[in-house]
């Protein structure tokens, strides 16, 4: 028997409605506080804050933050990461990303945000704006697939492949993956096909949306 909650709603359909929608829930009007490269204050501060879940928007150093194994996205367009950059160096990174702490070295893996990180970095940033979470490996690949696919971001074969990943490793099935996605089962059906193509047509696919 499934187990419910207070609510009545099983904890897999709450995870699906939280995910779903989307990114606004993480973000807030927090101030954003520095992070001193070097400070074991500082360190020991952001690791607090880590371990408490809290949401506070921090800037951290842009080399403190590494891509995360959770991005769906494999290609990143040459030109238009340059014109994100040259509008993250004349107005600064309006969006924060979205972190989590690596144990025990003070290092961060991305769960959303790659492209922008990327962008700053082409900009020469030294400190971005990031939201520190704790989140489990499940939520974090929904949470960057989620990200992906709202932005529009992905090749249909990434796309793909970013379901493969959610129904396979954690478990879903293709309605509950809709559910959290906010798309139809039968276009998580249809889409997961594509797989089963040979690699050349699945490289010309990636390379053509």
């Amino acid at each position: 028997m499934t187990d419910r909650t207070p609510s009545g709603k099983s904890p897999r359909k709450q995870d699906a409605q939280r995910l779903g929608r989307g990114l606004s829930s993480l973000l807030g009007d927090s101030p954003i506080q520095a992070a001193t490269k070097g400070s074991s204050h500082t360190a020991n501060a952001i690791r607090h804050d880590a371990d408490n879940a809290g949401r506070d928007i921090r800037a951290l150093p842009i080399e403190w933050i590494v891509p995360g194994p959770w991005q769906p996205r494999r290609n990143f367009d040459s030109d238009e990461l340059k014109e994100l950059a040259v509008s993250i160096k004349s107005r600064g990174l309006l969006q924060p990303v979205i972190v989590d702490l690596i144990r025990p070295q003070l290092q961060f893996q991305l769960i959303a945000g790659e492209r922008r990180w990327r962008a700053s970095q082409m900009a020469a940033l030294h400190e971005i704006p990031a939201i520190i979470s704790n989140f489990e490996d499940k939520e974090a690949a929904e949470l960057s697939l989620i990200e992906n696919i709202q932005r529009r971001d992905l090749s249909v074969i990434e796309e793909a492949e970013g379901y493969q990943v959610l129904l396979e490793k954690h478990g879903y099935s293709q309605q509950e993956l809709a559910d959290i996605v906010g798309k139809s089962r039968s276009h998580i059906a249809n889409i997961g096909r594509l797989l089963s193509l040979p690699q050349g047509i699945r490289t010309r696919l990636s390379n053509a949306f």
